[in-house]
């Protein structure tokens, strides 16, 4: 499915089987990214500030930010979603398979997407739903 630009998402509606349904995936992975961004931004500017200064570990993670992207400059969003199947792990706790095209803002990192990424890639990752809303979060958490 491809997304309407600039936000207009249709409503996620609740799933008559109690699994995330396609919408709801879409936002929880948005969701997910939000935050990769935030954290991303959050790091640039620390690397900016210069407070690697006295600590190592913030240094090295400088170094690959700005080595992998050449200026520091990184974003991500999806531009592509499709959700394939879903299996029920606990009450209201899934994990789900889908196809998901990510698009980088940053030219360097966008061109290795597109080399193993062309159409999508298959993802999956487990959906919890807390206080109404699914999050998702992969199998890494």
């Amino acid at each position: 499915n491809t997304i309407p630009p600039h936000g207009n998402q249709p409503e996620p509606s609740q799933s008559t089987t109690g699994e995330p349904t396609e919408a709801e995936m879409l936002q929880a992975l948005k969701g997910k990214f939000q935050a990769i961004n935030e954290d991303y931004r959050d790091l640039k500017n620390s690397c900016e500030r210069r407070e690697f200064q006295n600590n190592p570990i913030l240094a090295l993670q400088c170094l690959q930010l700005y080595g992998a992207t050449g200026s520091g400059d990184i974003a991500f969003q999806v531009n592509r979603f499709e959700k394939l199947t879903c299996n029920q792990l606990g009450e209201n706790y899934y994990w789900c398979e889908f196809i998901a095209q990510i698009f980088s803002s940053n030219r360097n990192v966008q061109s290795v997407f597109s080399q193993f990424m062309r159409g999508g890639s298959t993802g999956q990752g487990r959906f919890l739903r807390r206080n109404g809303k699914w999050i998702f979060m992969s199998m890494e958490e």
